[in-house]
Protein backbone atom coordinates (compact mmCIF):
# COMPACT_ATOMS: atom_id res chain seq x y z
CA UNK A 1 0.00 0.00 0.00
CA UNK A 2 3.02 2.42 0.84
CA UNK A 3 4.42 1.77 -2.36
CA UNK A 4 1.32 2.49 -4.23
CA UNK A 5 0.46 5.68 -2.62
CA UNK A 6 4.12 6.74 -3.67
CA UNK A 7 3.80 5.64 -7.17
CA UNK A 8 0.49 7.99 -7.35
CA UNK A 9 1.73 10.76 -5.34
CA UNK A 10 4.65 11.75 -7.69
CA UNK A 11 2.46 10.49 -10.73
CA UNK A 12 0.15 13.19 -8.96
CA UNK A 13 2.56 15.78 -8.13
CA UNK A 14 4.42 15.57 -12.00
CA UNK A 15 0.65 15.92 -13.60
CA UNK A 16 -0.44 18.60 -11.11
CA UNK A 17 3.14 20.83 -11.48
CA UNK A 18 2.19 20.23 -15.62
CA UNK A 19 -1.47 21.78 -15.19
CA UNK A 20 -0.74 24.99 -13.02
CA UNK A 21 3.09 25.63 -14.96
CA UNK A 22 1.07 25.64 -18.99
CA UNK A 23 -1.57 27.21 -17.15
CA UNK A 24 0.30 30.11 -16.19
CA UNK A 25 2.33 29.98 -19.22
CA UNK A 26 -0.58 30.34 -21.15
CA UNK A 27 -2.21 33.45 -19.27
CA UNK A 28 0.97 35.27 -19.48
CA UNK A 29 1.21 34.71 -23.31
CA UNK A 30 -2.87 35.16 -23.54
CA UNK A 31 -1.99 38.81 -22.27
CA UNK A 32 -0.72 39.92 -25.84
CA UNK A 33 -3.38 38.61 -27.77
CA UNK A 34 -6.86 40.54 -28.85
CA UNK A 35 -10.14 39.10 -27.32
CA UNK A 36 -13.27 39.19 -28.61
CA UNK A 37 -16.89 38.67 -27.87
CA UNK A 38 -19.67 38.65 -30.80
CA UNK A 39 -17.69 39.36 -33.14
CA UNK A 40 -16.68 42.87 -31.15
CA UNK A 41 -12.44 43.11 -29.98
CA UNK A 42 -13.07 43.63 -25.94
CA UNK A 43 -10.50 46.74 -24.77
CA UNK A 44 -10.04 48.32 -21.88
CA UNK A 45 -12.09 47.05 -18.49
CA UNK A 46 -13.52 44.39 -20.82
CA UNK A 47 -10.53 42.79 -20.47
CA UNK A 48 -11.47 41.24 -17.70
CA UNK A 49 -10.03 38.77 -15.05
CA UNK A 50 -12.91 35.52 -15.99
CA UNK A 51 -11.65 36.64 -19.68
CA UNK A 52 -8.54 35.98 -19.05
CA UNK A 53 -8.64 32.66 -17.53
CA UNK A 54 -11.32 31.62 -20.13
CA UNK A 55 -8.26 32.82 -22.71
CA UNK A 56 -5.72 30.42 -20.84
CA UNK A 57 -8.16 27.77 -20.44
CA UNK A 58 -8.93 27.41 -24.45
CA UNK A 59 -5.17 27.43 -24.69
CA UNK A 60 -4.17 24.27 -22.27
CA UNK A 61 -7.61 22.36 -23.19
CA UNK A 62 -5.91 22.23 -26.66
CA UNK A 63 -3.00 19.76 -25.64
CA UNK A 64 -4.84 18.34 -22.89
CA UNK A 65 -7.95 17.02 -24.47
CA UNK A 66 -5.84 15.06 -27.06
CA UNK A 67 -3.50 13.54 -24.52
CA UNK A 68 -6.08 13.14 -21.99
CA UNK A 69 -8.18 10.77 -24.55
CA UNK A 70 -5.61 9.46 -25.68
CA UNK A 71 -4.41 7.96 -22.81
CA UNK A 72 -7.60 6.57 -22.09
CA UNK A 73 -7.57 4.67 -25.12
CA UNK A 74 -4.60 3.48 -24.77
CA UNK A 75 -5.19 2.36 -21.32
CA UNK A 76 -8.29 0.19 -21.95
CA UNK A 77 -7.52 -0.87 -25.87
CA UNK A 78 -6.66 -4.20 -24.66
CA UNK A 79 -8.97 -4.76 -21.37
CA UNK A 80 -12.16 -3.62 -22.86
CA UNK A 81 -13.40 -6.66 -24.53
CA UNK A 82 -11.09 -9.03 -22.41
CA UNK A 83 -12.44 -12.39 -20.84
CA UNK A 84 -10.27 -11.20 -17.90
CA UNK A 85 -12.82 -9.23 -15.98
CA UNK A 86 -10.29 -8.74 -12.89
CA UNK A 87 -7.52 -6.69 -15.48
CA UNK A 88 -10.84 -4.19 -15.65
CA UNK A 89 -11.38 -4.39 -11.84
CA UNK A 90 -8.56 -4.62 -9.65
CA UNK A 91 -5.14 -4.30 -11.77
CA UNK A 92 -3.63 -1.10 -13.54
CA UNK A 93 -1.14 0.14 -15.85
CA UNK A 94 1.74 3.09 -16.22
CA UNK A 95 -0.79 4.38 -19.12
CA UNK A 96 -3.82 4.05 -16.95
CA UNK A 97 -2.49 5.66 -13.55
CA UNK A 98 -1.12 8.41 -15.82
CA UNK A 99 -4.43 9.24 -17.81
CA UNK A 100 -6.41 9.02 -14.33
CA UNK A 101 -3.45 11.68 -12.50
CA UNK A 102 -3.88 13.75 -15.11
CA UNK A 103 -7.43 13.78 -14.86
CA UNK A 104 -8.35 14.47 -11.26
CA UNK A 105 -4.84 17.17 -11.08
CA UNK A 106 -7.01 18.85 -14.33
CA UNK A 107 -10.45 18.98 -13.11
CA UNK A 108 -9.40 19.94 -9.52
CA UNK A 109 -7.73 23.04 -11.25
CA UNK A 110 -10.89 23.73 -13.24
CA UNK A 111 -12.86 23.53 -10.20
CA UNK A 112 -11.15 26.99 -8.92
CA UNK A 113 -10.92 28.57 -12.46
CA UNK A 114 -14.69 28.10 -13.44
CA UNK A 115 -15.79 29.44 -10.10
CA UNK A 116 -13.82 32.62 -11.08
CA UNK A 117 -14.93 32.66 -14.70
CA UNK A 118 -18.39 31.59 -14.27
CA UNK A 119 -19.67 33.87 -11.23
CA UNK A 120 -22.05 35.81 -13.28
CA UNK A 121 -24.34 32.51 -14.50
CA UNK A 122 -25.05 30.26 -11.42
CA UNK A 123 -26.89 27.96 -13.61
CA UNK A 124 -24.37 26.91 -15.87
CA UNK A 125 -21.73 27.51 -13.13
CA UNK A 126 -23.44 24.11 -11.02
CA UNK A 127 -24.15 22.17 -13.76
CA UNK A 128 -20.43 22.09 -14.89
CA UNK A 129 -19.18 21.57 -10.87
CA UNK A 130 -21.63 18.84 -10.83
CA UNK A 131 -20.15 17.30 -13.41
CA UNK A 132 -16.40 18.26 -12.31
CA UNK A 133 -16.77 17.18 -8.68
CA UNK A 134 -18.62 13.85 -9.22
CA UNK A 135 -16.31 12.60 -12.41
CA UNK A 136 -13.14 13.88 -10.05
CA UNK A 137 -14.73 12.01 -6.54
CA UNK A 138 -15.00 8.91 -8.68
CA UNK A 139 -11.45 8.77 -9.92
CA UNK A 140 -9.69 10.40 -7.42
CA UNK A 141 -11.58 7.43 -4.82
CA UNK A 142 -10.26 4.95 -7.30
CA UNK A 143 -6.63 6.30 -7.43
CA UNK A 144 -5.74 7.29 -3.75
CA UNK A 145 -8.20 4.92 -1.90
CA UNK A 146 -9.28 1.85 -3.31
CA UNK A 147 -6.80 1.31 -5.87
CA UNK A 148 -9.12 -0.57 -8.08
CA UNK A 149 -11.54 0.50 -11.64
CA UNK A 150 -8.76 2.09 -12.99
CA UNK A 151 -10.03 1.12 -16.16
CA UNK A 152 -13.48 2.27 -15.65
CA UNK A 153 -11.76 5.71 -14.59
CA UNK A 154 -10.08 6.01 -17.96
CA UNK A 155 -12.57 4.65 -19.95
CA UNK A 156 -14.53 7.89 -18.82
CA UNK A 157 -12.05 10.10 -19.40
CA UNK A 158 -11.51 9.24 -23.38
CA UNK A 159 -15.24 11.49 -23.42
CA UNK A 160 -12.48 14.21 -23.46
CA UNK A 161 -12.01 13.97 -27.07
CA UNK A 162 -14.90 15.91 -27.43
CA UNK A 163 -13.52 18.85 -25.84
CA UNK A 164 -11.23 19.48 -28.32
CA UNK A 165 -13.50 20.32 -31.44
CA UNK A 166 -15.59 22.25 -28.82
CA UNK A 167 -12.89 23.79 -27.48
CA UNK A 168 -11.29 24.88 -31.08
CA UNK A 169 -14.65 26.36 -31.92
CA UNK A 170 -15.01 28.60 -28.75
CA UNK A 171 -11.19 29.64 -29.26
CA UNK A 172 -11.58 30.83 -32.42
CA UNK A 173 -14.43 32.79 -31.74
CA UNK A 174 -12.38 34.14 -28.50
CA UNK A 175 -8.96 35.06 -30.02
CA UNK A 176 -10.33 35.95 -33.31
CA UNK A 177 -13.63 37.05 -33.85
CA UNK A 178 -14.60 34.56 -36.51
CA UNK A 179 -14.59 37.46 -38.93
CA UNK A 180 -13.05 36.16 -42.03
CA UNK A 181 -14.86 33.66 -44.30
CA UNK A 182 -11.85 31.18 -43.56
CA UNK A 183 -12.24 31.02 -40.33
CA UNK A 184 -16.10 30.76 -40.09
CA UNK A 185 -15.35 27.47 -42.26
CA UNK A 186 -12.82 26.43 -39.58
CA UNK A 187 -15.47 26.93 -36.83
CA UNK A 188 -18.19 25.00 -39.12
CA UNK A 189 -15.70 22.01 -39.63
CA UNK A 190 -15.30 21.77 -35.99
CA UNK A 191 -18.69 22.18 -34.84
CA UNK A 192 -19.63 19.19 -37.51
CA UNK A 193 -16.95 16.65 -35.99
CA UNK A 194 -18.41 17.76 -32.38
CA UNK A 195 -21.48 16.49 -33.13
CA UNK A 196 -20.12 13.52 -34.81
CA UNK A 197 -17.50 12.99 -31.92
CA UNK A 198 -20.52 13.58 -29.45
CA UNK A 199 -22.35 10.50 -30.52
CA UNK A 200 -18.91 7.93 -30.76
CA UNK A 201 -17.35 9.23 -27.80
CA UNK A 202 -20.29 10.44 -25.55
CA UNK A 203 -23.26 8.65 -26.39
CA UNK A 204 -21.89 5.41 -27.39
CA UNK A 205 -19.13 5.29 -25.18
CA UNK A 206 -20.89 5.76 -21.90
CA UNK A 207 -23.67 3.64 -23.35
CA UNK A 208 -20.99 0.92 -23.84
CA UNK A 209 -19.46 2.13 -20.08
CA UNK A 210 -22.61 1.02 -18.40
CA UNK A 211 -23.21 -2.33 -20.47
CA UNK A 212 -19.22 -3.17 -19.58
CA UNK A 213 -19.69 -2.50 -15.68
CA UNK A 214 -22.78 -4.30 -15.26
CA UNK A 215 -22.21 -6.86 -17.19
CA UNK A 216 -19.06 -7.92 -15.44
CA UNK A 217 -21.02 -7.76 -12.10
CA UNK A 218 -23.66 -9.97 -13.46
CA UNK A 219 -21.40 -12.52 -14.69
CA UNK A 220 -18.98 -12.39 -11.71
CA UNK A 221 -21.19 -11.20 -9.32
CA UNK A 222 -19.63 -12.91 -5.82
CA UNK A 223 -15.84 -12.08 -6.46
CA UNK A 224 -16.54 -8.28 -7.27
CA UNK A 225 -19.12 -8.05 -4.72
CA UNK A 226 -16.64 -9.61 -2.02
CA UNK A 227 -13.81 -7.68 -3.32
CA UNK A 228 -14.92 -3.59 -4.34
CA UNK A 229 -16.63 -1.46 -1.60
CA UNK A 230 -20.54 -0.70 -2.14
CA UNK A 231 -19.57 2.95 -2.68
CA UNK A 232 -17.87 2.38 -6.10
CA UNK A 233 -20.33 -0.09 -7.51
CA UNK A 234 -23.04 2.79 -6.79
CA UNK A 235 -21.46 5.65 -6.95
CA UNK A 236 -19.40 4.79 -10.24
CA UNK A 237 -22.18 3.94 -12.88
CA UNK A 238 -24.45 6.88 -11.20
CA UNK A 239 -21.82 9.28 -11.64
CA UNK A 240 -21.82 7.66 -15.28
CA UNK A 241 -25.53 7.85 -15.71
CA UNK A 242 -25.87 11.52 -14.68
CA UNK A 243 -22.82 12.76 -17.01
CA UNK A 244 -24.39 10.42 -19.70
CA UNK A 245 -27.68 12.38 -19.31
CA UNK A 246 -26.02 15.58 -19.22
CA UNK A 247 -24.47 14.69 -22.47
CA UNK A 248 -27.43 13.80 -24.40
CA UNK A 249 -28.23 17.25 -23.07
CA UNK A 250 -25.45 18.98 -24.33
CA UNK A 251 -25.44 16.95 -28.01
CA UNK A 252 -29.38 18.30 -27.90
CA UNK A 253 -28.00 21.72 -27.79
CA UNK A 254 -25.42 20.89 -30.29
CA UNK A 255 -27.84 19.54 -32.66
CA UNK A 256 -30.12 22.47 -32.91
CA UNK A 257 -27.23 24.97 -32.60
CA UNK A 258 -25.51 23.35 -35.77
CA UNK A 259 -29.39 22.83 -37.94
CA UNK A 260 -29.40 26.87 -37.13
CA UNK A 261 -26.43 27.68 -38.51
CA UNK A 262 -26.79 25.16 -41.63
CA UNK A 263 -30.50 27.02 -41.92
CA UNK A 264 -29.24 30.88 -41.41
CA UNK A 265 -26.37 29.91 -44.21
CA UNK A 266 -29.43 28.13 -46.74
CA UNK A 267 -31.40 31.05 -46.55
CA UNK A 268 -28.35 33.72 -46.67
CA UNK A 269 -27.27 31.58 -49.89
CA UNK A 270 -30.99 31.25 -51.41
CA UNK A 271 -31.59 35.29 -50.69
CA UNK A 272 -28.34 35.68 -52.31
CA UNK A 273 -29.39 33.76 -55.41
CA UNK A 274 -33.19 35.27 -55.66
CA UNK A 275 -30.97 38.90 -55.15
CA UNK A 276 -28.86 37.55 -58.38
CA UNK A 277 -31.61 36.76 -60.29
CA UNK A 278 -33.82 39.20 -59.91
CA UNK A 279 -30.80 41.38 -60.81
CA UNK A 280 -30.66 39.72 -63.60
CA UNK A 281 -34.39 39.56 -64.95
CA UNK A 282 -33.61 43.08 -64.12
CA UNK A 283 -31.00 43.65 -66.55
CA UNK A 284 -32.69 40.98 -69.32
CA UNK A 285 -35.86 43.36 -69.06
CA UNK A 286 -34.47 46.42 -69.61
CA UNK A 287 -32.31 44.77 -72.50
CA UNK A 288 -35.68 43.83 -73.68
CA UNK A 289 -37.14 47.17 -73.07
CA UNK A 290 -34.41 48.98 -75.03
CA UNK A 291 -34.43 46.55 -78.02
CA UNK A 292 -38.47 47.30 -77.99
CA UNK A 293 -37.84 50.74 -78.26
CA UNK A 294 -35.02 50.34 -81.12
CA UNK A 295 -37.39 48.21 -83.15
CA UNK A 296 -39.90 51.08 -82.97
CA UNK A 297 -37.20 53.81 -83.85
CA UNK A 298 -36.32 51.55 -86.94
CA UNK A 299 -40.12 50.94 -87.92
CA UNK A 300 -41.05 54.47 -87.52
CA UNK A 301 -37.83 55.69 -90.01
CA UNK A 302 -39.04 53.07 -92.49
CA UNK A 303 -42.54 54.64 -92.96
Amino acid sequence: MEVRLRVWELESLVTMMSVVLLSGISYKKSKNWPLYQSGKRLIGSELSLPKRIEAMDRIVLIPFSVIQGGLGILACWNRAFSEDFSSRWYQSSPAARWCVSLYVSKTAFDIITQLITMFHNDAKRMEILLHHLLSALCIGYGVYISGQCHFFGCLATISELTTFFLNNVMAIKLFTGERTKRQKIIVAANGILLWFSYIFFRIVLFSFWLWRFFSDILNHKHNILANVSYFQLLIYPTTVAVIFFLSIYWFFLITRGLLKNLSVKRYKTSTSNSNNNQSSNGSLSRAANSNSTLESAVANKVK
